[in-house]
């Protein structure tokens, strides 16, 4: 729910999130410390165990999570396991699935 004076960004729902809705106050960080370190530390959180690295460019993101590289562009969204040193490119910028 969005409150007066603040605004909602939609995201792109093949995405990791759909939506963020922000406050027209400003926010101090250490009001996002103590989610921050859950969210960094916790082992039932996405962000703990596995590795995540994305790439953005014009025309779409290339995203690796554990062993899975999806690519998502306004055509669709891409994926294969990356099971081996073999599997792709070795320099993630000109990696194509």
């Amino acid at each position: 729910m969005v409150v007066r004076g603040g605004w909602r960004f939609a995201h792109d729902r093949r995405g990791a999130f759909t939506a963020m809705v922000f406050e027209p106050e400003p926010m101090e960080l250490f009001f996002f410390a103590a989610e921050h370190e859950r969210l960094s530390t916790a082992p039932e959180t996405g962000f703990v165990g596995v590795l995540q690295a994305q790439l953005r460019d014009a025309k779409g993101v290339d995203a690796l999570r554990g062993c899975v590289l999806r690519r998502i562009d306004a055509e669709g969204t891409y994926e294969r396991a990356v099971d081996s040193p073999t599997t792709g490119t070795t320099y993630w910028p000109t990696c194509s699935i």
